[in-house]
């Protein structure tokens, strides 16, 4: 069990820091457009209005991600406990538990 738990761990924090990157590239590259047509007076009132959905947007998208992969990891977690203590009840019942 403490390889499915290290693959647990492995991969729920790969998804974490992976979508972190992710979401601070879309938002640099999406700042750099928007500083632009901020800098343009006629089109800066609304560009700070859709700069700002955008942001909230995207962060909540990624913020979402991570909430659903701990949720996941979290899950997993209470799956593999409970194939433990199975596994330890069908030992102490002198059965041969099966290799996960």
């Amino acid at each position: 069990m403490k390889r499915w738990r290290g693959l647990r761990e492995l991969v729920t924090t790969a998804v974490d820091a992976g979508t972190t990157s992710v979401e601070k590239v879309q938002l640099g590259l999406a700042k750099r457009t928007f500083d632009v047509l901020e800098a343009i007076p006629v089109v800066a009132p609304p560009a700070r209005v859709v700069h700002v959905v955008h942001d909230v947007s995207v962060r909540s998208v990624y913020s979402t991600i991570r909430m659903v992969n701990r949720g996941v990891g979290a899950g997993l977690d209470i799956v593999l406990s409970a194939i433990e203590e199975d596994r330890a009840s069908q030992l102490a019942a002198g059965e041969r538990a099966p290799d996960p």
